[in-house]
């Protein structure tokens, strides 16, 4: 008889450990997903800043108010920011300013409620805007509409000619 380990089925060898290669990946994959769970997290995390919080929406109205000026010849200017963009913001002391720098329009009080749906694409859909305490300044000297000044887009309507006579 020999006195080893017993050949055949019942043996019980020790399990082998798994080659060097295969932990490597699995610790990779479990890393991985790790770091993309703590992205999602942070990522979920400031938009629910953004969209939930006065400081997210005085951040945005940063943000946004220097691009709709560069649209238009004149300039909104906005004295403070209350509210949540998910709920509603409410803009106090706003004044639009023509290209000549005359004050168009100003309102007290704004209240503004925008579509989210329409934010993640890059568009702003305005469904209740509520204006109190404004004044519009329709006529400068020289009897000109100020308001309009104020509100047309750079670049898009051309200069006015003369008219031609009708005969």
């Amino acid at each position: 008889m020999s006195v080893g380990p017993p050949d055949g089925p019942q043996a019980s060898s020790p399990p082998r450990p798994l080659p060097q290669r295969r932990r490597g990946w699995r610790l990779w994959l479990r890393r991985t997903l790790w770091v993309l769970l703590v992205l999602a997290t942070l990522i979920s995390a400031a938009v629910l800043v953004l969209l939930r919080t006065q400081f997210g929406a005085r951040f945005a109205v940063a943000q946004a108010l220097p691009l709709v000026n560069d649209l238009f010849q004149g300039d909104i200017l906005i004295g403070s920011v209350d509210g949540q963009i998910a709920t509603g913001l409410v803009f106090h002391d706003v004044r639009i300013i023509d290209g000549e720098g005359r004050e168009a329009v100003a309102a007290r009080r704004v209240e503004v409620d925008v579509g989210l749906l329409a934010l993640i694409k890059q568009r702003v859909d305005l469904r209740d805007v509520v204006v109190e305490g404004a004044t519009y300044t329709l006529f400068g000297k020289g009897r000109r509409i100020i308001a309009e000044d104020a509100f047309l887009f750079e670049g898009s309507v051309p200069e006015p000619t003369a008219a031609a006579p009708s005969g």
